[in-house]
């Protein structure tokens, strides 16, 4: 398991996990990077319209939105790790309560914005399970 805490453009402090085993492909020195896309960083618009086409929705609607690139790399040699089977990934909020809102979605792009992403799941519905 591997944990880091971001500091996002918002002020928000977000805890990243990813969770893995021997199976997964990953070794176990592998380093967790994870950087958050803002509005001015390349594609955060692409990244956006293609998550509420993804939902079904409007991009205007979204109250916020926010996109971490969350990779394990080669702690050497900066080579980026992709599983050969499922990982766990979690982002917890910390410092604001989230179950207040109406809908709350997280969208996986595979790759970049080009790529096929997995079908969402409502978190708000997860919480309050």
């Amino acid at each position: 398991m591997k944990q880091q805490i971001l500091e996002a453009s918002d002020g928000q402090n977000y805890r990243v996990t990813v969770e893995y085993d021997s199976t997964s492909g990953i070794p176990a020195d592998a380093e967790l990077q994870v950087s958050e896309l803002n509005e001015k960083s390349p594609f955060f618009t692409e990244y956006v319209e293609k998550t509420a086409e993804t939902l079904g929705k409007d991009a205007e609607s979204f109250a916020f939105a926010h996109a971490f690139d969350i990779k394990l790399v080669d702690p050497e040699s900066g080579e980026k790790y992709q599983p050969n089977k499922d990982v766990k990934v979690s982002i917890e909020l910390l410092t604001e309560d989230l179950t207040e809102n109406d809908e709350l979605a997280v969208v996986h792009f595979k790759g970049d914005v080009n790529g096929e992403t997995e079908k969402p799941r409502n978190l708000l519905k997860l919480l309050r399970k």
